[in-house]
């Protein structure tokens, strides 16, 4: 059993994955938000306001989910790379 602030070196790929899959979807984002801003100028500002923020909030989380995989795949594998990986403060 792992301690639970650990990821185990067998369990690596599975974030690589995600976060491949997780990079698709944001690129789909942001192409229906380009869409959006110019098949539609003229909706509510509510509206464009809230998908703007929406944006945002998706753009941090893929930081985020980026962060996380680059601090455990390589800055966590650099020095003892056959140990367990302390989980980074962004999870």
């Amino acid at each position: 059993m792992f301690p639970s602030n650990q990821v185990p070196p067998e369990q690596l790929g599975q974030g690589l994955i995600g976060l491949v899959f997780g990079l698709g979807i944001y690129g789909v984002t942001l192409a229906q938000t380009f869409l959006y801003y110019r098949r539609f100028p003229d909706d509510a500002k509510g509206s464009k306001y809230l998908v703007f923020f929406l944006t945002v909030i998706d753009t941090f989380h893929t930081y985020l989910v980026c962060s996380i995989v680059w601090s455990t795949t390589v800055i966590g594998r650099i020095f003892e790379p056959t140990t367990l990986i302390p989980i980074p403060w962004s999870v």
